[in-house]
């Protein structure tokens, strides 16, 4: 009787506090915040990828050249600016940010962008050549 009336209060005290209590056949959903090189994003930053992209593609050097884009967007547009990262660069580090663990969630933002983050996941590690137009001797990243 006390083991049940234990299982009972640990699931109010989940219901209460989102925590978990051993013994439990409590299931969570995990809270994942992502983030795209400093900024809050939601889903796998389709929004933020497009507008790093878009500002990549067009060699955007100021912020003022971001407020074209709107919201989201607009803010993937003031990492590139501000960040100053290869596209290879940024796809490691937001891929490294977000712990992503699987390759499609690495699209959106370039094939540069995506070989950075397939590296991280594994999935690219090695392949990483001049063909993707960043990649230099010695492993670092040109802009």
């Amino acid at each position: 009787m006390a083991t049940r009336d234990a299982a009972r209060l640990c699931m109010l005290v989940l219901m209460a506090t989102s925590a978990g209590c051993a013994g439990t056949p409590a299931s969570r959903v995990p809270y994942e915040p992502r983030s795209f090189l400093g900024y809050a994003c939601r889903g796998d930053c389709e929004d933020h990828k497009q507008g790093f992209a878009w500002a990549a593609a067009r060699g955007v050097a100021e912020v003022a050249g971001c407020a074209v884009l709107e919201d989201a967007a607009a803010e993937g547009c003031r990492a590139w600016v501000e960040e100053r990262h290869s596209p290879v660069q940024a796809g490691l580090r937001w891929a490294r940010e977000n712990e992503v663990q699987q390759p499609n969630r690495c699209s959106g933002a370039g094939p540069a962008f995506a070989a950075g983050c397939r590296s991280y996941v594994g999935a690219g590690i090695g392949t990483l050549g001049a063909s993707d137009g960043d990649a230099v001797p010695g492993g670092r990243q040109a802009r």
